[in-house]
């Protein structure tokens, strides 16, 4: 080429040989003074193949990320969650044993998941106190059991000379009446 190009040009070009595709790149310093072109030449079949590898390359390594991708989120989620429903679960074990605990101070979690724990724990505590209130109210009721066991044996031992009372007093009539 003897004349000099403005702008870069890419042609399909079909002949007897087959199609190409044919680029003409003017090249220039910095100043923009021309030094000449850049030609390549390429048969449009082999373009064509090396696109369509490329392309099939391109979704395979992106479904192949994207497969690794959500299997280590996946994983990750899951351990995460399970640790805290295995948490829960051992709660709930340990209460359905009648273990209570005092309170469990850990840090819960904002989701479902941490909002079921601290239930749990304030369930845990509501059963304490109400074991604690059973043992005081059993200590009271076993104070005023014996209290009133002695006022019983004072009753009775009332009763026992009261009655031998009347029964001296029952002879003395009689022998007053003899």
């Amino acid at each position: 080429f003897t004349i000099e190009l403005e702008e870069p040009v890419f042609k399909k070009i079909s002949n007897s040989a087959g199609s190409f595709y044919e680029s003409i790149v003017p090249i220039r310093f910095d100043d923009g003074k021309f030094i000449g072109f850049l030609y390549i030449k390429a048969k449009a079949d082999k373009i064509s193949s090396q696109k369509t590898s490329t392309i099939l390359f391109f979704f395979f390594f992106s479904f192949l990320c994207l497969i690794i991708s959500s299997t280590v989120i996946i994983y990750l989620f899951n351990s995460q969650i399970s640790q805290k429903i295995d948490s829960v679960i051992k709660k709930l074990n340990l209460l359905s044993e009648g273990k209570l605990n005092k309170a469990d101070h850990s840090s819960y979690t904002n989701d479902e998941i941490g909002k079921l724990q601290q239930n749990i724990n304030y369930v845990n505590q509501k059963l304490v106190e109400i074991v604690q209130n059973i043992l005081v109210g059993s200590d009271k009721l076993t104070e005023s059991s014996s209290h009133m066991n002695s006022i019983a044996e004072n009753v009775a031992s009332g009763s026992t000379l009261q009655a031998s009372n009347s029964e001296e007093v029952s002879a003395t009539m009689e022998e007053i009446a003899s």
